[in-house]
């Protein structure tokens, strides 16, 4: 049986094998999805990269999905790299395609997807991003094609916002959207009209100080977009915060929809299937019986 797997480290705690194993069974695919636990030490991970790509290069295993803190280290491995990941500097998924290795990012693409089609939410043209990690990299290129003025960025480490800041800045056709680094603890400008939390801040419960991030949400308006990619718990601490806002519950927004919604992207890279609604249904009554 051939295989596909999510890399990562920690990887544990991924779900992602039991969204795309049941997807495996409907559509009668002789393939199984496995996590594989990388070493961070750089020429450990080397052996075990050369080793998987080797494995994809001869068909054994179909392809890969890739989580932190390997999303910008597979560069170097493939033949072929898509605009979707040289924008957002990840990939996190490798296919194959007429003999090659392709690296491409299905964050962003998978982001807006839920944004549009599961809340019915259009872009905002003023958004607050926290965290400059490879998924706030994958997100933030797939939204600025849809027109955004402002974007502002905040990172418990500061440089990094600004090195993000700097990237997008350079690229031509995000002329026109002005960036700005921000602090993490500042209030959000009255005029945002989304906030993501791309950071893995509130992942682990009771890692942080609640109360620290109360601030943020004071200016906001009550439809502003309160999207917290990580879906740890069925309200993340920034879901929380905006509820005690008072902000509209339609607009307070977790990570399981982008979840699902990115691994559709990767299963269509590696087999043609374009997933169906009842298909992304299924994957949310899936993972909510683990949340």
């Amino acid at each position: 049986m051939k295989k596909l797997f999510v890399i990562g480290n920690p990887v544990k705690h991924s779900l992602s094998p039991e969204i795309h194993n049941h997807w495996l069974v409907k559509y009668k695919i002789n393939c199984v999805y496995e996590k594989l636990e990388f070493d961070k030490d750089p020429e450990k991970l080397e052996v075990q990269q050369k080793q998987l790509i080797s494995k994809i290069r001869s068909g054994e295993v179909v392809g890969v999905n890739i989580t932190v803190p390997f999303k910008q280290r597979f560069q170097k491995y493939v033949d072929e790299t898509e605009q979707t990941a040289v924008i957002a500097q990840a990939i996190n998924t490798i296919y194959r395609r007429d003999n090659k290795l392709i690296g491409t990012n299905t964050d962003g693409r998978g982001f807006y997807n839920s944004l549009s089609k599961d809340f019915n939410c259009s872009v905002p043209q003023v958004i607050h991003i926290l965290g400059s990690g490879g998924a706030a990299y994958g997100i933030l290129s797939a939204l600025l094609n849809y027109n955004i003025k402002i974007v502002y960025i905040s990172n418990r480490t500061e440089s990094k916002a600004q090195i993000m800041v700097n990237h997008f800045k350079k690229i031509k056709k995000f002329a026109s959207t002005k960036f700005n680094v921000k602090d993490i603890y500042d209030p959000l400008s009255s005029t945002v009209g989304m906030f993501i939390n791309s950071s893995s801040i509130g992942m682990k419960v009771g890692e942080v100080d609640e109360s620290k991030f109360e601030s943020l949400f004071t200016l906001l308006s009550k439809d502003t977009i309160v999207y917290d990619i990580n879906y740890n718990e069925s309200q993340t601490i920034f879901n929380r915060l905006a509820e005690k806002k008072r902000i509209n519950s339609e607009k307070i927004l977790n990570g399981k929809f982008m979840l699902i919604r990115q691994a559709a992207e990767s299963f269509n890279k590696w087999f043609g299937i374009k997933l169906t609604k009842r298909d992304i249904d299924d994957g949310i009554k899936i993972l909510e019986k683990f949340i």
